[in-house]
């Protein structure tokens, strides 16, 4: 029997309407149960994870999912977090910075596991973020790029593109990215893409002050239907699309330690997670990261080609050709004898 103790903490709204704070809820465990209970996850998680560079080898048949977004927005941290791993931990597979502006993810890599520690094996690619400065947003977009099209990955069946659920507009570097990205592999690039946010917190406390600002201020209501409709009519106004995105709201660090036992967090954690999954495994054919410049190389490549069988076919044909009327004079030639 473990002795369970509900803790409990909250400021409701203010006048003005606004979230003051966030209320706590879990579930204290004595400090050695915890740990031990801990350690036992996430050595689980651990032992069928392996972390390699992109150079090393080309991607394999199980389902992948490429994390791109600009710098800070937990790409890493959710990359830990879908392999089982606490992203506060330091011996998880993608070094995560702290409360730093400089990334921590100038080069691509990727690791296998199993989903969330204890499902099917996946894959999952980390990606350099934007938003330092121009220079190294050029050379970290360039190195992206490199990823996708020569290094491990290759082909993909999802995008997730990663946002700060506590911002609803796209800065001038990501909004860069993803213009290369398309301009580079296709319009096909947005039809795999989907929304996942982060920073979008599911304790009790801040679903309440959620539901409390849509039902007193619905003027001022930002809950998930009012995040997906401003991030939909930005990214259709901006790329010119017409698709509405695909959302999960996959916040990585209820996975820490002090959220773990927070029921409410973990039920959401796994009902969005399953979406995400649900996503990946349903595409049947992978998008290869084929640039545009590849593509008219292969039809360069296909014209010549069918100029030659049409050349060949032509020379087959006149031979042919002759080889009839030669028979047809020969015969003749025994029916006049």
């Amino acid at each position: 029997f473990i002795p369970l103790i509900k803790k409990a903490t909250c400021k409701p709204l203010d006048h003005g309407g606004a979230p003051t704070s966030s209320r706590q809820y879990g579930w204290i465990f004595p400090s050695d149960m915890k740990m031990t209970l801990f350690s036992l996850l996430v050595c689980a998680a651990l032992v069928s994870t392996v972390a390699v560079s992109v150079s090393d080898k080309k991607a394999g048949s199980e389902p992948t999912v490429i994390i791109i977004g600009a710098t800070g927005v937990g790409k890493s941290s959710l990359a830990n977090a879908l392999l089982g791993c606490d992203p506060l931990r330091d011996d998880c597979l993608f070094p995560v910075c702290d409360d730093s502006l400089d990334p921590c993810t100038k080069q691509g890599s990727y690791a296998t596991g199993q989903w969330l520690g204890v499902g099917p094996n996946f894959k999952v690619v980390d990606t350099p973020g934007t938003g330092t400065s121009d220079d190294e947003d050029d050379l970290l977009i360039q190195e992206m790029t490199d990823v996708l099209k020569n290094g491990a990955v290759g082909q993909t069946n999802s995008i997730l593109l990663l946002l700060d659920g506590r911002e609803t507009r796209f800065d001038r570097s990501l909004q860069s990215m993803l213009r290369q990205m398309s301009y580079l592999f296709g319009e096909q690039w947005w039809e795999l893409m989907t929304i996942g946010v982060s920073n979008w917190t599911y304790d009790q406390c801040s679903i309440d002050n959620r539901n409390e600002l849509c039902s007193k201020y619905p003027s001022k209501c930002k809950n998930e239907t009012w995040f997906e409709n401003e991030i939909n009519n930005q990214l259709q106004k901006k790329f010119h699309l017409t698709k509405k995105f695909n959302f999960v709201f996959t916040h990585s660090w209820s996975q820490t330690m002090s959220n773990y036992y927070d029921l409410v967090q973990q039920d959401h954690w796994r009902q969005e997670t399953k979406k995400l999954w649900e996503i990946m495994s349903s595409s049947e054919t992978p998008f290869e990261f084929k640039t545009r410049d590849d593509i008219s190389k292969e039809n360069k490549e296909l014209k010549e080609e069918n100029k030659w069988l049409k050349e060949h076919c032509r020379y087959r044909y006149t031979d042919t050709d002759r080889t009839d009327i030669q028979s047809k004079n020969n015969i003749q030639e025994e029916i006049d004898i």
